[in-house]
């Protein structure tokens, strides 16, 4: 089972591409539905990994404010106190969001060492009992937590 699940909307999916990268090379496994194989239940296999994470990172937007999935993942997410939302534009948050701090990373080169983005990566260790570093990412794929 992997220690992330990254929550997105289709339309965003080049960006929650990039951030899957981004928290992949630091040692983290990342669950998203790209990873699904062909003829698996999707809302079954979703809800297990779902179930199974011990961080959830929503990348919220417009498109995200209209996805009933990305609202339901939120939901379970708030519920086990596991979620990190990440702000991709200025939309409003529902009210069950707008409490909880977020990694403003619209307009930004995902990718880059900012403090935005350091923000959600000690975020993600928090939750996770772990460092995300540099040198894990050296790390052979077999060795790294999955």
């Amino acid at each position: 089972m992997s220690e992330i699940f990254l929550s997105y909307a289709s339309q965003d999916r080049s960006r929650a591409a990039t951030i899957a990268r981004e928290l992949a090379t630091r040692g983290w496994s990342v669950f998203w539905d790209r990873d699904m194989l062909p003829g698996v239940d999707w809302e079954t296999e979703l809800e297990r990994h779902l179930n199974g994470a011990r961080c959830v990172v929503v990348l919220w937007s417009r498109y995200a404010n209209e996805s009933k999935w990305v609202q339901a993942e939120v939901r379970m997410a708030l519920d086990r106190g596991v979620l990190v939302p990440v702000l991709l534009d200025s939309t409003s948050r529902p009210l069950r969001l707008r409490d909880l701090q977020a990694a403003f990373l619209a307009g930004t080169n995902l990718t880059a060492r900012g403090e935005e983005m350091e923000k959600l990566l000690t975020a993600i260790s928090k939750l996770l009992g772990s460092s995300a570093s540099a040198s894990n990412a050296s790390l052979p794929r077999a060795t790294r937590s999955a």
